[in-house]
């Protein structure tokens, strides 16, 4: 089927971004068979890395005479990250398998929006996201550069990494990594009295072994500002990385940092690494993964000398409407909460407060029985009705 040579319209949009960012393959081919050049690269796939390669390829081109085609099985979805984007909706499916959409009817189809399986799996997984940058537009973290004691060199070292590796890592593609993701150079947004004493408290706890596993200042990688300007004096060095506050700012206040982990392992450490307290997500856990993700935090405080059971935590995103009416119980749970969290409803089911008060009560006594201490409720709407409701027919039937 021809690619349709105009911008195609929606019910919403025009999607003249897609029309002129993206060709067809048809397209592609006849820039060929009406006289021009062959490609001269062509790389197979997209997602997260067809267009970074792309991009890389065509910045190394100093001449500017080499075709390149990227061969990419989705849509342009969206223009930028979806973190950049006004509150959509959307975010990563949760893991499946072929098997289990199958089972259900859902094979083939895509999954909030764009996602999909491209293989068999006897481990459940979210999958691919088939569009321009694939999952790069969901990431939520970023990869700090090696430090040499990572990349160990050493005859007798356990992992040993060749030599001419770590040689080219650090000489070259560490900086040149850098300067593709944006990390070469400092973006604070986020400033003001708050992340000075957030700065302050973590440069004091590195300072004073307080924070035990962090890594010694003196032992990080130079930023990229300092390795592309040597012998640039401090002045200089403020002026290049975009920072009018001292590198050690004096905080106001003493303010409690409390960190969210969904109960993995690295989540629950740094919470006992950095944290006051930790919140855990209500619609991404369950009253047994709370109580199996507390004790991991307990063990993990205990192993850092810290004192479980004085360490606060709290069950927050508890999506909550409390009715006696099952039908619009089923209403709010599959017309609203499932595509407003791109999730099945029947996952979120026995997650949140949505239903009779008594159901709700039995799940905030199960969540208190396991160890949470306080829950945040989010009404689904008439939230002074709501408020009333859990005050008054739900709070006095929780049990301990």
């Amino acid at each position: 089927m021809p690619t349709s040579p105009r911008a195609q319209r929606t019910d919403f949009s025009l999607d003249i971004a897609g029309r002129y960012t993206c060709n067809g393959l048809d397209e592609a081919l006849a820039s060929v068979g009406s006289g021009g050049r062959p490609f001269d690269l062509i790389v197979v796939g997209g997602g997260s890395f067809g267009a970074a390669l792309a991009q890389q390829l065509f910045a190394n081109d100093q001449a500017q005479v080499h075709r390149i085609l990227v061969l990419e099985g989705g849509p342009l979805a969206l223009p930028e990250h979806v973190q950049n984007m006004p509150l959509q909706g959307l975010g990563v499916p949760p893991a499946t398998s072929i098997a289990q959409l199958r089972s259900q009817g859902l094979d083939g189809q895509p999954r909030a929006e764009v996602w999909g399986l491209a293989w068999h799996s006897s481990t459940p997984f979210p999958g691919l996201a088939y569009c321009l940058a694939g999952r790069s537009l969901y990431f939520g973290g970023w990869s700090p550069q090696l430090l040499d004691d990572e990349m160990p060199t050493a005859v007798n070292a356990p992992s040993r990494w060749p030599q001419a590796v770590v040689n080219d890592l650090n000489n070259r593609y560490f900086a040149e990594s850098a300067t593709q993701i944006g990390t070469e150079e400092t973006n604070d947004f986020i400033f003001g009295p708050l992340q000075n004493a957030l700065r302050q408290a973590l440069y004091d706890g590195i300072n004073n072994g307080v924070i035990t596993e962090a890594i010694p200042l003196g032992n990080l990688p130079d930023h990229p500002v300092l390795r592309n300007n040597p012998g640039a004096n401090a002045a200089r060095l403020r002026e290049l990385l975009r920072d009018g506050s001292p590198l050690s700012p004096t905080p106001r206040r003493q303010i409690p940092v409390w960190i969210a982990s969904w109960g993995s392992k690295a989540g629950l450490r740094r919470v006992a690494r950095l944290g006051d307290g930790w919140f855990a997500s209500a619609y991404n856990t369950t009253p047994d993964d709370f109580e199996a993700a507390r004790e991991s935090l307990s063990e993990e405080l205990s192993a850092r000398d810290r004192d479980p059971d004085s360490f606060p935590n709290a069950l927050v995103t508890m999506w909550t409407w409390i009715t006696e009416d099952a039908r619009d119980a089923e209403r709010v749970l599959r017309d609203v909460l499932a595509p407003l969290l791109k999730r099945d409803p029947e996952a979120l089911r026995h997650q949140v407060c949505i239903g009779p008060a008594e159901s709700c009560a039995e799940l905030l006594s199960r969540y208190a029985q396991a160890g949470c201490q306080r829950v945040h409720l989010w009404p689904l709407g008439d939230e002074p009705r709501q408020i009333e409701l859990a005050a008054t027919a739900v709070l006095p039937a929780i049990t301990t």
